[in-house]
């Protein structure tokens, strides 16, 4: 009786398969790193559209751990301050909404004050934590947000939320 199929052109196919997913997973993580995002098996699978059983057997396992074993040991650097740009006119007409600035100089300084505290607080705040809080003071959904960003839109809502959490005790501060 003759064999069926041809092993060597089996072997070959997984042998791409695998090669391919090692690559879409080193991509995944280069574009985590240079975003700033946490480094776990769990998002780097989901971004690269792997296993975390493959991604525990592949030979990335030993990068992925270095890069989480980094991040514990060492704070985020703080971000050079961005050079004085105006406050977004969503912000604006979220903090004046009660009162004129034009006509009040008290509360002119005070949000400018409220303004920058913001703005010193904001590099703290990881990239998706960032959208987030833009989605959420350009009253966008959850939705929309994940429409244009990876992850869910349970995911989006949960950074604005993370990052009201982290900017309200950076100023109470």
């Amino acid at each position: 009786m003759v064999p069926r199929g041809n092993p060597d052109n089996l072997r070959a196919a997984a042998q791409r398969k695998r090669q391919a997913a090692t690559e879409r997973a080193q991509t995944a993580l280069d574009a985590l790193i240079t975003a700033g995002e946490p480094i776990t098996f769990r998002g780097l699978a989901k971004t690269a559209g792997v296993s975390i059983d493959f991604l525990y057997r592949s030979p990335l396992r030993a990068r992925v751990e270095q890069l989480r074993a980094e991040q514990q040991r060492t704070p985020p650097a703080p971000a050079e301050p961005e050079p004085e740009a105006p406050p977004s006119p969503a912000l604006m007409e979220t903090l004046t909404a009660r009162r004129d600035t034009a006509t009040d100089p008290e509360l002119r300084l005070l949000v400018h004050e409220q303004l920058m505290s913001v703005r010193r607080a904001l590099p703290s705040l990881t990239a998706s934590e960032r959208a987030g809080l833009a989605m959420a003071v350009n009253g966008q959904s959850p939705t929309q947000l994940a429409s244009r960003l990876p992850g869910s839109p349970h995911a989006a809502s949960q950074a604005a939320h993370r990052a009201r959490r982290k900017l309200a005790a950076a100023l109470a501060a």
